[in-house]
């Protein structure tokens, strides 16, 4: 599954355990690189991991890996979030990567977190929407961005904003099968002119005419 249960598997816990020697803070740092369904697993090895997961500065989720019962896994993951964020209140995400898939109506409440998340100064914001119901994606609060680092987007609604945008700390930007209305390239002109240390950028489709 993962590098952790490689070698707790060959090795043993009880007979040598190498990585129980590192300090939480590097723990930590190796489960950001893994879904956090595979995270949360980590907490079953022992007392000490049974909540090392929640101090983790990042979140890799897809909604469908959300048990559809006793709720659809979209009430799943939105009950999920509320507690990870009320446990996570005064501290900041540094990753939060999403792949949403929507029957149920929560775009909005989706959309609430993700700006939840910016106010904190989130670092790295990976979308990937999977939806006929598209509505604009980014608030207001995303194009003034003062920590953004990287920001990643698919099959998502841009609208021309009626503001300059400020992206003062975005080093990548990667848009795919973007949507727009009438302003047509414009919209991700406007996104790229705000980025003044823009490093690595991706386009791929973005200007994909959206038809209601």
């Amino acid at each position: 599954m993962l590098l952790l249960t490689c070698v707790v598997h060959d090795l043993g816990m009880e007979e040598f355990d190498y990585i129980s020697e590192f300090p939480d803070c590097l723990l930590t740092q190796i489960l950001l690189n893994l879904p956090t369904k595979d995270s949360v697993k980590t907490s079953v090895l022992s007392k000490r991991w049974r909540n090392l997961w929640l101090n983790v500065p990042g979140l890799r989720l897809r909604t469908f890996d959300f048990p559809v019962f006793p709720y659809p896994y979209e009430e799943g993951f939105v009950r999920f979030m509320d507690r990870f964020m009320e446990f996570k209140c005064r501290s900041r995400l540094q990753k939060f990567m999403i792949t949403y898939f929507e029957h149920n109506g929560y775009r909005d409440r989706l959309m609430e977190l993700i700006g939840t998340l910016v106010d904190r100064g989130i670092q790295h914001l990976y979308v990937y929407m999977h939806t006929c119901n598209r509505v604009d994606f980014i608030r207001q609060n995303i194009y003034k961005s003062k920590t953004l680092v990287s920001l990643k987007l698919y099959n998502v609604e841009l609208k021309n904003p009626e503001f300059v945008v400020s992206l003062p700390c975005l080093k990548i930007l990667k848009l795919e099968n973007i949507f727009h209305g009438e302003d047509g390239p414009l919209v991700v002109e406007k996104l790229i002119s705000g980025c003044p240390v823009l490093e690595d950028l991706e386009l791929i489709r973005p200007f994909d005419v959206l038809t209601r």
